[in-house]
């Protein structure tokens, strides 16, 4: 069992600008509990699908791991991705919202524009094809829209505006959309509850929604009761007010089978399926048609609750005060109790692994969750980090500044290509693939045992030769982004080391890929993460062939030496010396070394420990050196 202080220590090589913490299956870290940072951009927005999620950094990357069946972490493939991958498609936005479905991503720019990607057979992208893309596709239903919030459900999806209104398409097969437009919707439609609207959530096969004015609104299928109407269980295909919240609602948050809303006040009041304990109500109330207040979270003042998420059969809290509380099902580990504790928890719980972290964010999918969350005491600065991550990207919109004027201060090439595109108008949309996969509605859902978890130990990335990010599922090469490339900074900011750059660059077309291309190679990023158990276990094992290569180079040393003083090494000399049979010099010296190392040894460097053969070996060979010891090191 991991002690605090295990913990405390893994934790030391999280930068001041926070982490984000993965539970559950995620297929991050062979689902093994664990940690990861982009460096240099602060993590802002994390998102889950059933088998897949999505974070957004400060400067507008957009970065997606999991599942890849329908092409949902839009790559361009369907591979699975055990790593966050950057969007590349998308490296001429500037994102800020991303909401992540069962088998689609919905994700909005800072522009207000809307892209999806993933499965569509059911309308879910709103590209009114039907069809399934596996990389970002521009809606086009929708003009330029600033967006306060986007959701999707299974098949799905929901785009909120600041001015209040809601946008919905996707299937209705149980009335989730709201309006009157049969089976489904491939295109948005506005759904018009009488007033404007500042939340919205979309569960599996319903929809919650709230108004400016704090009533709550349903629509959907209404199994378990998980809609609030009371006895009557019948799918709702109109929305309707839910009766029993006496105060204002601020949001709503949809799962499967459940919903919870959280109050301006900061209280939670939860309703449908709670048998595996989702909705915080005890043991004693295991499912309910009408909104019960969750009294777990009343007993103290200092619980007063800011944001709620709902996954399949789990949620989580967080409070004003940075901490996280789970409740419900607790398979795979996806509470964050531990990989130890993976009971179900029938009331709001606090994660004591987030005791020296103030959450931020949390999102909770399928069977897993992700936590945003910095270190305590360094709230303030990672803030401030965001906000200047953020602001070298700042469109034209917002600094009332042409693009082409605006690329006299570039300093890439990648730049003033991004600044020609902007002037030339909207991207040329992307080419429809072939409908050649069934509709999701004919395919079940499928669980399996997640593997267990250990401790996390701390290590960082160094500056390893990345592969290409095609690798995409291969564990052997960790697929890390393209780097973040550092945008101009404003006139007047008073930084003289940025150089002014001239409009004109004097580069041809394919002079300027080129210097992309090493820009991309320059300024390739890194990810922290952490490291588990396992890793500990590989690293061991790789530390004594390591250690086996070690001494056999120093042994072709000594025989080189040998060879230019006249001294011949016969075979009984090489075998008393454990190289087993003499080679020539020039032999060894053309010899490439044995490639042993593990997927993390090559990027970690390991402290090294003497084993029972390294003492057996150093008692038959007294004169034989030892290995030379390494320490661990932290980011490079």
């Amino acid at each position: 069992m991991t002690t605090t202080d295990e913990i405390a220590n893994d934790d030391v090589d999280v930068p001041e600008t926070g982490a984000v913490f993965t539970f559950g299956r995620s297929k991050f870290a062979d689902n093994v509990t664990n940690k990861f940072w982009i460096k240099n951009d602060p993590i802002v927005t994390v998102a889950c699908g059933d088998e897949h999620s999505a974070v957004v950094t400060a400067s507008g990357r957009l970065y997606t791991f999991g599942s890849n069946d329908w092409g949902q972490l839009g790559h361009g493939n369907t591979k699975t991705y055990y790593k966050p991958g950057f969007v590349r498609s998308l490296k001429h936005e500037v994102i800020r919202l991303v909401a992540c479905g069962r088998s689609h991503t919905i994700a909005a720019t800072e522009t207000g524009r809307l892209y999806a990607f993933g499965a569509g057979g059911e309308g879910q992208l709103g590209l009114d094809d039907f069809s399934n893309y596996t990389s970002p596709k521009l809606i086009e239903g929708i003009g330029s829209q600033d967006y306060a919030l986007v959701s999707c459900g299974t098949e799905h999806s929901a785009a909120l505006t600041k001015e209040g209104a809601l946008y919905v398409w996707g299937s209705n097969s149980d009335g989730q959309l709201g309006v009157d437009v049969g089976a489904d919707s491939g295109a948005p439609v506005v759904l018009d509850v009488g007033f404007p609207i500042k939340h919205a959530s979309c569960g599996y096969y319903h929809t919650g929604i709230v108004t400016k004015n704090g009533r709550l609104y349903v629509c959907g299928e209404n199994d378990s009761g998980k809609l609030g109407l009371g006895d009557d269980t019948s799918p709702c295909e109109q929305p309707r007010i839910v009766r029993g919240i006496d105060e204002e609602v601020e949001s709503v948050s949809c799962g499967n089978a459940h919903t919870i809303v959280c109050t301006v006040s900061g209280r939670l009041y939860a309703f449908g399926e709670g048998s595996s304990g989702q909705l915080g109500l005890s043991t004693g109330t295991l499912s309910s048609s009408e909104p019960v207040l969750v009294d777990a979270l009343t007993s103290s003042s200092s619980s007063r609750v800011i944001d709620v998420k709902c996954g399949e059969s789990h949620s989580a809290c967080v409070t004003d005060g940075g901490f996280l509380l789970t409740f419900g099902s607790g398979r795979h580990g996806k509470l964050g109790h531990g990989q130890e504790n993976l009971s179900n928890l029938f009331c709001p719980t606090r994660v004591e692994r987030f005791s020296r972290f103030h959450v931020q964010k949390v999102a909770c999918g399928g069977c897993h969750m992700l936590v945003s969350a910095v270190p305590r005491g360094n709230i303030a600065a990672a803030a401030a980090a965001a906000v200047v991550a953020a602001a070298p990207v700042l469109t034209s919109a917002e600094t009332s500044v042409d693009p082409l004027a605006a690329s006299q201060s570039l300093t890439s090439a990648r730049h003033r290509r991004r600044s020609r595109e902007l002037s030339q108008g909207p991207l040329s949309p992307l080419q429809p693939l072939g409908r050649t996969l069934p509709k999701l509605s004919s395919l079940g859902l499928k669980e399996e045992i997640g593997n267990g978890s250990k401790a996390i130990s701390v290590a960082a990335f160094s500056k390893p030769k990345l592969p290409d990010i095609s690798v995409g599922n291969n564990l052997s090469e960790p697929l890390l982004p393209e780097g973040i490339v550092r945008a101009f900074k404003p006139e007047g900011s008073g930084d003289d080391d940025v150089p002014e750059v001239s409009e004109e660059s004097g580069l041809s077309e394919s002079e300027e890929e080129e210097e992309e291309a090493a820009e991309d190679e320059a300024q390739e990023e890194e990810i922290g993460e952490g490291k588990d158990e396992k890793d500990k276990e590989e690293a061991d094992g790789n530390e004594e062939a390591q250690e086996e290569e070690d001494e056999e180079e120093e042994q072709n040393n000594d025989d080189n030496d040998d060879k230019k003083n006249g001294v011949k090494v016969t075979d009984q000399e090489a075998a008393e010396n454990g190289n087993g049979t003499a080679e020539s010099s020039e032999t060894k010296d053309t010899k490439e070394p044995v490639e042993k190392q593990s997927k993390f040894s090559k990027l970690f460097f390991w402290k090294k420990k003497k084993t029972k053969r390294d003492e057996g070996e150093k008692t038959a060979s007294p004169n034989q050196p030892e290995a030379k010891q390494s320490s661990v090191c932290s980011i490079l």
